[in-house]
């Protein structure tokens, strides 16, 4: 009796421990996935510091430490995650000390680095796979649930101006005219969800399938990002071909999402937003570059980085290294939108390599996973949509900050590879 009773008492502590970390870590998820955000403080220099990146780091340091305990073995693919900010970390040195560049803007090009150290918390906090079938409905679910109210706050935005959630910036109507622009911080999460949801339709056409993958083109749509609409065509060709199989076999039911598509379409028309997104459009052609100030910054980072690169070609300039002349154009004299180009200037060829591995690394290691689970549509699915996404952003990265210069998508990569 006794000995049941302690087994009975042990289970219970155990149920509860699970049931902490599974909430803790779906936190974690939410807080990646940036639902909504932590404060951000002025450090000076023109740099600022983000308390996600101080809270990721704690985060990644408790777990480590309970990694101590357990003793659990890391997968070897999983050492990749210390990759990134190892070389990072070189290069914070390098700048800092060896370059004398731009010291608050060497630790602040730095905190990204830092976010892919999280993928190791939810995997020595998971005890077993069906908890992290938990984390993978959180992923799922939410981002679901964030699709409405992301659409809601788009027609708020346009009839008020009022902003009610949390995470999403109001770019001005100076870029689209008269209906004016709004970046949700979630938006990389709008784009794993929406190829996820491209492939349950391929897999399973039925109607609630059908309006949940229209809904998120119409969100994706609505962020007017050219970048995430060119993310979404690879991840739609990505999935496209690894489920060949299914996609040929329903061929026939494509015209039913063409039609679906074409009502939003008639709905976006007729809710006086097609000359902006249209203009949008038109602002993804090789001849708009005469014309579109964010495409001439773009040509012209490209031209001063490669000036950049040319003078130290091999080891780079270290981080917060000033990659143009100051004032030579207006904008920000360190900010890149291109990662690859980032990476070489400041971080040469050990950093770019070193992002080329990872890349690599997280989309075999997806599809090993989407193979190996083939049976179980959540784990399956959301393998394949994450193989997708990181496909569609290394091209993407190529004219968007995403790997490099920002949390956001480095976050979200970061626990999902986790």
């Amino acid at each position: 009796m006794n000995v049941d009773s302690s087994l009975t008492a042990g289970g219970t502590i155990m149920k509860k421990r699970v049931s902490r970390s599974i909430v803790l870590i779906a936190f974690f998820f939410i807080l990646a996935m940036r639902y909504f955000t932590l404060p951000i403080v002025k450090i000076g220099g023109g740099a600022s510091l983000r308390l996600d990146a101080f809270l990721f780091f704690f985060l990644f340091v408790s777990s480590l430490f309970v990694f101590l305990m357990r003793r659990k073995e890391i997968e070897r693919e999983l050492l990749f995650a210390f990759l990134l900010p190892g070389v990072g970390l070189l290069y914070l040195g390098y700048g800092y000390f060896i370059a004398h560049n731009d010291a608050h803007r060497a630790f602040f090009e730095y905190q990204p680095f830092m976010f892919y150290l999280s993928a190791m918390f939810p995997l020595i906090l998971l005890r077993v796979e069906t908890d992290a079938e938990y984390v993978l409905k959180v992923i799922v679910y939410s981002g679901l649930a964030y699709l409405p109210i992301l659409l809601l706050q788009f027609f708020i935005l346009k009839m008020t101006g009022i902003i009610f959630l949390p995470g999403v910036e109001d770019i001005g109507k100076e870029w689209l005219g008269a209906t004016g622009r709004f970046v949700p911080d979630a938006q990389d999460v709008v784009l794993l969800v929406s190829i996820y949801l491209y492939w349950k339709v391929v897999r399973e056409l039925n109607a609630r399938n059908l309006i949940a993958a229209v809904l998120s083109v119409v969100a994706l749509l609505l962020t007017y990002s050219r970048g995430l609409w060119l993310s979404y065509v690879i991840g739609f060709v990505f999935v496209s071909w690894h489920e060949k199989r299914f996609f040929l076999k329903r061929f026939h039911t494509l015209p039913l999402l063409a039609a679906a598509c074409g009502a939003v379409v008639i709905f976006i028309y007729m809710s006086g937003l097609s000359d902006s997104i249209l203009h949008r459009f038109g602002m993804m052609s090789t001849s708009a570059v005469s014309t579109d100030m964010s495409l001439k910054w773009r040509v012209y980072e490209i031209k001063e980085a490669i000036r950049a690169i040319e003078a130290s070609p091999v080891i780079g300039h270290g981080l917060g290294y000033e990659y143009h002349r100051p004032f030579a154009f207006v904008s920000d004299s360190f900010y890149f939108h291109n990662n690859y180009l980032f990476l070489l200037v400041k971080m040469g060829l050990p950093g770019f390599l070193a992002m080329l591995a990872f890349i690599v690394v997280f989309i075999k290691t997806a599809l090993a996973v989407y193979k190996e689970y083939a049976g179980n549509n959540l784990v399956s699915g959301v393998a394949i949509a994450s193989a997708a996404y990181m496909t569609a952003m290394s091209f993407a990265v190529m004219a968007r900050s995403a790997f490099v210069t920002t949390t956001n998508t480095v976050a979200l990569i970061s626990v999902i590879f986790g």
